[in-house]
């Protein structure tokens, strides 16, 4: 696992990601939509089912050409659930076109064999989030049964093109000790460049659920209910 200082002597980074880009370039983090698939005990922006999604339109008349006049060279896509927003390929077009890397935010569901082509095609980097490495903990941090299995699949699917990037994860009293061991030899094994490790946020549902949900205050047969 490599690390990078986010503070240096000309610049304060501030990202819950740990990438950022050398001055005078920028990097932004856009939220393509508000809908997602699963229910995660520490979601900061409380995402359900329902919610609005950015249209192509205003990406591709407004969004794109302000973020390239602001010197942004690397952009950051995430949700929600970036994965729902039916034109998420188009929207990584219209980065990639406009000379920006792009990389995505995801839980790992919801991603076809044909969608991780095109992701591979346009050199686009995943960061997926993976908070246990057991379905009892990942699958009940998340609300969302099954997901564990599938978000293992996708990764390793990612890993066979070249486009794993980074493991993103929020340790919690669900997990057991020798899960974020297993969870970075995992990313070693597949080629992960980065485990990030986010502390749970006092916002949304993290700051509702932080007392029960926080790693330092693990208690046997802690269970979280769903909201």
């Amino acid at each position: 696992m490599s690390g990078r200082a986010i503070i240096t002597g000309e610049q304060a980074v501030s990202c819950y990601f740990r990438t950022s880009v050398d001055h005078p370039a920028r990097k932004a983090l856009v939220q393509i939509c508000e809908p997602c698939n699963a229910r995660c005990v520490h979601c900061f922006v409380v995402a359900t089912e329902r919610g609005t999604y950015m249209a192509m339109e205003d990406i591709r008349d407004k969004l794109v050409p302000q973020l390239a006049a602001a010197r942004v060279t690397k952009a950051t896509i995430t949700g929600g659930e970036p994965m729902m927003h039916p034109d998420l390929l188009e929207i990584v077009a219209l980065f990639r076109a406009a000379g920006m890397s792009v990389g995505v935010c995801t839980n790992g569901t919801m991603c076809s064999d044909e969608m991780v082509a095109a992701l591979a095609e346009w050199g686009v980097h995943m960061n997926v989030s993976l908070d246990g490495f057991a379905p009892e903990s990942h699958d009940t941090f998340r609300m969302l049964e099954g997901c564990f299995a599938e978000t293992v699949d996708t990764m390793k699917r990612f890993a066979r093109v070249g486009i794993l990037q980074g493991l993103l994860c929020t340790p919690n009293n669900l997990a057991e000790d020798r899960e974020y061991r297993e969870l970075v030899e995992f990313a070693r094994e597949y080629g992960a460049t980065d485990v990030l490790m986010n502390p749970l946020g006092r916002m949304g549902r993290g700051h509702r659920r932080r007392r029960r949900a926080s790693s330092a205050r693990r208690t046997s047969g802690c269970g979280i209910s769903p909201p």
